[in-house]
């Protein structure tokens, strides 16, 4: 295994990659480490408000059931650990930097280039699979649609407030920021969206629900159960 700092270094690296909106280099990656994630339910939270908070209240409850959990966040305050908690502790140097080794090997092995946010994403896949809790929280970066963490299999969608916001990469019109975000919506799995006043949002989110089979991923279209809370 090469060196704490070695690996650091390499992490590092990838800030030069950027951001990269698309799902391909991530589930090229995802597929080829041939992990089990059979024993952990995923959930995965989009929105432009309280994802963050969403996330990290969720954790918390599930902590305090003693039910185990990962949850996966962006971006870390003090060190780079703080974006895989472990039952509510960022992860360990020693896991995180093990968890990177194998997202590096596996890019250079397939010549690919991940960002900085796709290798952590990934790295917390690793722990996760290695940890085995009952319980993955996903939050997603920017979007949705192409987001990394789109690429997961998740069991359940969250959707919190949703505003324009990052209209330079999500567009001005906030129908096509909505559908962006409820496209982290997965077949045949549910979604709960927080009721929000714009016109035909119901019938925005559950028309993308609806057609949120991505190819890309392996996905087929089957029924999404959309419910809506105030």
């Amino acid at each position: 295994m090469s060196s704490h700092s070695a690996i650091r270094q390499w992490l590092e690296s990838t800030k030069i990659n950027g951001m990269a909106l698309g799902l391909e280099n991530t589930f090229s990656i995802l597929s080829s480490l041939n992990i089990d994630l059979s024993k952990t339910q995923i959930i995965h939270v989009a929105g432009s408000n309280g994802k963050g908070t969403l996330c990290s209240l969720m954790a918390a409850c599930m902590s305090l059931n003693n039910d185990s959990n990962v949850l996966f966040s962006s971006p870390h305050l003090c060190r780079v650990e703080e974006r895989i908690r472990i039952n509510g502790k960022p992860t360990s140097k020693e896991e995180f930097d093990q968890a990177i080794e194998v997202v590096r090997i596996s890019s250079e092995k397939k010549s690919i280039n991940l960002t900085f946010f796709e290798t952590t994403f990934l790295a917390a896949m690793v722990i996760t699979s290695i940890v085995k809790p009952r319980f993955l929280i996903l939050e997603t970066g920017l979007g949705g649609r192409l987001d990394a963490t789109r690429c997961a299999p998740a069991d359940l969608a969250i959707l919190t407030t949703i505003t324009k916001e990052h209209t330079d990469v999500l567009g001005n019109d906030i129908y096509q920021i909505i559908r962006e975000k409820a496209a982290i919506a997965r077949p045949g799995k549910p979604l709960i969206a927080r009721e929000m006043r714009i016109p035909n949002f119901q019938n925005t989110v559950i028309d993308c629900a609806a057609n949120c089979a991505n190819i890309e991923l392996d996905e087929k279209p089957e029924i999404v159960d959309c419910k809506f809370i105030q």
